[in-house]
C-alpha cells in the first residue's frame, strides 16, 4: 500500500464517478472482484478456474478474453 497521495491521473479517473462506479473500478484495479480467482483465494469457491475456459478467472481474463 502506498501511503502517498494519488497521482493526478487517478484523481481524473475517479472525478465525477458515482460511488458504485468508483467502487467497481477500485475492485477491478485491486483484483478484489467477485470472480473465481478472488473467491477461491478467500475460500468461498473451491477452484479459481473459469467455468468456460478452465484457466484462472481474473479480471483481465474475464474482461478481455472470455
Amino acid at each position: 500500500v502506498d501511503a502517498g497521495k494519488p497521482d493526478a491521473h487517478i484523481w481524473r479517473l475517479y472525478k465525477g464517478l458515482p460511488h458504485r462506479a468508483a467502487s467497481i473500478l477500485t475492485q477491478l484495479q485491486t483484483g478484489h472482484v467477485v470472480l473465481n480467482g478472488f473467491l477461491a483465494r478467500i475460500k468461498i469457491e473451491p477452484s479459481s478456474r473459469c467455468l468456460v475456459c478452465h484457466v484462472p478467472e481474473t479480471a483481465p481474463h474475464f474482461l478481455l478474453h472470455c
